[in-house]
């Protein structure tokens, strides 16, 4: 897992290279009434699933908290003919959007949960734009993963976000252990340091999964984590050599996470 950047303004050839993420596309629903599915992507970037979606004949449409990101999916929207602003929306600092009641069909998360400080606002949210019976497919990684995908560290996401996980990320900037993102090529061992801390602590935010299911419970969410039961991870021996109760609590604990969540 790599960090998701969104610095540049998105290109066809970027939106026809990355593919919505396997374990999502299986689980859209499919139009019953001949009225497309409504859905909404959380956490959209500059919105190429948006796009994506759109071309396959779901009403699609995204949430994003950074203006600057929605803006740099602007130009290929327009080639689409499609005005941005009436597919991809702001997110408010307090996790409000600006859509209605029980509006959507389907809402889904790629990577997303792990950066959501405030995840108790943004449960309760989702619950209001979805419809009774509506479902949420969230996928990101474990809390408990060996390695920090966005530093590409070990371990240093264990840690408290205080001295102690600082030095941890200084010793391994300082080993060549980090994820060498492109802005701080030229940054010195201390400055790599304070950059790589500063966005663990404020850019990530991970929960083990009981505290999770706890609050999208309490947002009024049947919620249930089914990592195990991605057709790859089926196909593994270990799926066969595992109880289920068991492959499912290591995925969930030390790989990623996909939750499902039901609104009652």
């Amino acid at each position: 897992m790599a960090r998701i950047r969104h610095s540049a303004v998105l290109t066809r050839e970027e939106h026809r290279s990355v593919q919505l993420h396997p374990e999502l596309r299986r689980r859209l629903p499919r139009a019953t009434d001949g009225a497309a599915v409504r859905v909404l992507d959380w956490g959209c970037g500059r919105g190429s699933d948006v796009l994506h979606l759109r071309r396959q004949g779901f009403d699609a449409h995204g949430v994003e908290p950074h203006v600057p990101t929605i803006e740099r999916g602007r130009p290929l929207f327009a080639a689409e003919g499609l005005e941005l602003s009436h597919y991809v929306r702001p997110l408010g600092e307090d996790n409000r959007t600006s859509h209605p009641d029980a509006w959507f069909d389907f809402l889904m998360s790629y990577q997303v949960l792990e950066h959501v400080a405030d995840l108790d606002s943004a449960a309760r949210e989702m619950h209001r734009v979805l419809k009774p019976g509506g479902v949420a497919i969230h996928v990101y990684p474990a809390h408990r993963r060996p390695v920090e995908g966005h530093l590409r560290m070990p371990l240093v996401h264990w840690l408290p976000k205080n001295g102690t996980r600082r030095a941890a990320i200084g010793a391994c900037v300082r080993l060549g252990i980090h994820a060498r993102w492109p802005e701080l090529a030229s940054a010195t061992a201390a400055e790599r340091t304070t950059a790589y801390y500063a966005y663990s602590c404020r850019a990530t935010h991970y929960r083990a999964p009981g505290a999770v299911l706890r609050i999208f419970g309490a947002a009024g969410f049947d919620a249930r984590f089914e990592s195990h039961r991605h057709p790859r991870v089926q196909r593994l021996a270990l799926a066969r050599a595992l109880p289920e109760a068991l492959l499912g609590w290591v995925l969930t604990n030390f790989a990623g996470c996909t939750l499902v969540c039901r609104r009652r």
